[in-house]
């Protein structure tokens, strides 16, 4: 939490160069993954720091969504800038290095984020669609083709098979209601709480007997 809210105030200039430095750092460090990670349920996406894993793809996506807005930004102050494909370039190699371990919700978020960015950049209409086609096949292909992508989708949207996350993800918005309860304050939290209070106060009971 303190660096996320350090990072979060610095300025964008800041920002940027911090981003630009570790973007090529995490790209090394993914590329060295299947060498120095540490595998875990037949993937290989983390890598063990003083006894705790660390995951280098969570740090590599804010920082290539900057570098590649970035760059995509100097499109518009100069039109002669390549910025459209240095951004694709980037792009293609971390879905690259995703895809390798693999983890292809990764890769598909990488994808889908870089393409919005790109529109927004002005991405000629026939390119738009092209790829808008292109992803759907390719989502199409691995559903049908590669049973841990099929397995992954049925039970996010169809709830079969072992769906603990969506499970904990609902009850979380149930005990917090619309508008949260504020931190600890959630519905199962303060169940959980009462249910701690009342068996402490029975073991006193006892004891005192």
């Amino acid at each position: 939490m303190p660096v996320l809210l350090g990072v979060s105030m610095l300025p964008t200039r800041w920002l940027r160069r911090l981003c630009v430095l570790g973007l090529p750092i995490l790209l090394l460090l993914l590329l060295a993954l299947p060498v120095i990670g540490t595998e875990k349920n037949g993937a290989i996406r983390w890598i063990t720091l003083g006894g705790s894993l660390v995951q280098p793809s969570e740090f590599l996506k804010p920082m290539l969504v900057v570098v590649t807005a970035w760059v995509l930004a100097t499109r518009f102050e100069d039109p002669s800038v390549p910025a459209l494909k240095g951004s694709a370039i980037l792009a293609a190699l971390a879905m690259g290095l995703l895809i390798i371990q693999p983890d292809f919700g990764q890769t598909a978020l990488v994808g889908i984020i870089w393409f919005v960015q790109a529109c927004l950049a002005g991405l000629p209409v026939p390119v738009i669609g092209g790829l808008a086609v292109s992803g759907v096949g390719l989502a199409v292909s691995a559903y049908l083709l590669m049973p841990h992508v099929r397995d992954r989708v049925q039970e996010w949207v169809l709830g079969v098979g072992d769906n603990f996350q969506a499970d904990q993800a609902t009850k979380a918005f149930q005990a917090g209601g619309l508008l949260g309860a504020g931190p600890s304050e959630g519905g199962s939290n303060s169940r959980c709480r009462r249910r701690t209070r009342t068996t402490s106060s029975r073991s006193l009971a006892k004891s005192s007997a």
